[in-house]
């Protein structure tokens, strides 16, 4: 039986990797403590549905892999203070329907949310200043709202044959393959 939820307290500042691995766990709520997430430390996580971020971080940065095949996984809300998504960071977590990116964030590295099959919308923050390439490969978007006045950007982040309509609140892009 998966236990409910994990608290990681606000003195945590660091999760090694693999820490978390395979753990049966359905919710997990970072702590504002947090300043780095290690690469595959909650790989596998088949259980977890919830990943919530506490207010008040500072610089804090996910590692590749970090959350990796999280199958069902549904809802991420990360919170200000985050700056970094690594690497395949959300792979293949097929059941993520939403995700909140914070305005802090800056960086979103390759196949971050590759395989995400049950994303439909998102919207990529002002400040972003990198996506790596197919971060949102397969996604079967249907919007992606950019605040960015630059859609240059972001290149080669969609997949071919992803079909969206992407705004930046000046004007609409189409785009399809």
């Amino acid at each position: 039986m998966p236990m409910e939820t994990l608290r990681i307290p606000d003195c945590y500042t660091d999760l090694d990797e693999e820490c978390g691995k395979w753990a049966r766990i359905r919710h997990l709520y970072v702590g504002s403590g947090m300043k780095r997430i290690h690469g595959g430390a909650f790989l596998k996580c088949d259980y977890l549905e919830d990943l919530d971020f506490a207010a008040g971080l500072s610089d804090c940065y996910i590692g590749d892999r970090a959350f990796n095949e999280c199958r069902s996984m549904k809802h991420i809300a990360l919170s200000e203070g985050i700056v970094s998504l690594g690497n395949g960071c959300f792979w293949n977590s097929q059941h993520l329907e939403s995700i909140r990116l914070p305005q802090s964030l800056l960086y979103m590295g390759n196949h971050c949310f590759d395989n995400c099959l049950a994303l439909n919308s998102i919207t990529i923050p002002e400040n972003v200043e990198k996506i790596g390439q197919a971060a949102f490969n397969l996604c079967p978007f249907t919007d992606i709202y950019l605040t960015t006045t630059d859609p240059a950007k972001i290149p080669y982040v969609w997949s071919a044959g992803t079909k969206f309509t992407a705004f930046d609140g000046n004007c609409t892009f189409n785009h399809g393959h």
